[in-house]
């Protein structure tokens, strides 16, 4: 009782990933293409999924930026790896933008504390 299930770009959005001194503070990211994944039919309803990237990712981030990856864990399998790339643009901060985001770091840095 074995299928194989392909996830693409259809299905658009999967996480927002944090930008840091961009013009917004998350980009949407989605599947640049189709990936396919085989298992048995149990090993679905148990699968984990995870959004793995380096971040926060620095601005610039453009369309088509693959800035991440989707693992997708069955059961007795090889985690399946799948490039995610950004859905939008995101501008840098111009030099007023990046020093106020800076100071709201610090300070909110130092409520933490």
């Amino acid at each position: 009782a074995f299928e194989k299930r392909t996830l693409g770009p259809e299905i658009g959005e999967i996480a927002e990933i944090d930008v840091w001194i961009g013009t917004n503070r998350q980009v949407p990211v989605g599947l640049s293409e189709a990936v396919d994944i085989s298992g048995h039919k149990r090993a679905f309803e148990a699968a984990l999924a995870e959004v793995v990237y380096d971040g926060p990712v620095n601005a610039p981030v453009s369309v088509g930026d693959q800035i991440g990856e989707l693992v997708i864990t069955l059961e007795g399998q090889e985690p399946v790896r799948a490039p995610l790339v950004a859905l939008a643009d995101v501008s840098r901060l111009g030099f007023f933008g990046r020093a106020a985001e800076g100071l709201n770091r610090l300070m909110s840095a130092d409520s933490r504390q």
